[in-house]
């Protein structure tokens, strides 16, 4: 016969795993909770009227080199463009390093506008690895650049023959076919 003890013990185990379990599950969904509230605030802010006026000056931005770039728009004789720069920058490079620390969500970065990170990276890359060369700053917009890299991944998976294009923000008429 099973001793009383036995039984108490027992329910004593399934208690704790019980108990346990319960953690897991609570501790999961407030992970998950909090990257989606996080995720949503930041995305908002991406996805702005503003920051969309300062996406798009940023890509209209021209310049031959990086001295020539300084020349036009380094923070001592443009600072108006600086701060904008800045912002969309240090955005995408925030963005970049939730996503290597596995913070936020790679395909929710994508579906909100994230292959914009894309463009950003390609148009700044010389100018960006310049800087990192000359101040010695070698992990500087890293987290940009993680950022580009995966979403240009999730871009190619679902259309291997996507190319980044030339231009980001020019009209490009439609090739005419001759009659």
């Amino acid at each position: 016969m099973v001793e009383l003890s036995v039984i108490r013990d027992l329910v004593a185990i399934f208690g704790v795993i019980a108990g346990f379990s319960y953690y897991v599950l609570t501790v999961r969904a407030n992970q998950r909770n909090t990257r989606i509230t996080l995720t949503n605030s930041i995305m908002q802010t991406m996805v702005s009227e503003e920051a969309q006026r300062r996406w798009i000056e940023l890509m209209n931005m021209e310049w031959s080199d990086y001295d020539d770039f300084e020349k036009k728009y380094g923070s001592d004789v443009n600072p108006e463009n600086y701060a904008k720069r800045m912002a969309v920058w240090n955005s995408y490079n925030m963005l970049g390093n939730l996503l290597m620390k596995n913070i936020a969500d790679a395909e929710t970065f994508y579906m909100a506008g994230g292959t914009w990170a894309i463009f950003v990276w390609e148009k700044f890359k010389s100018v960006l690895m310049e800087h990192r060369r000359r101040y010695g700053s070698a992990d500087s917009y890293t987290g940009l650049e993680y950022l580009a890299s995966e979403m240009f991944k999730i871009r190619k998976q679902r259309d291997p023959n996507y190319q980044i294009p030339k231009t980001f923000t020019k009209y490009i008429p439609e090739k005419q076919t001759p009659p």
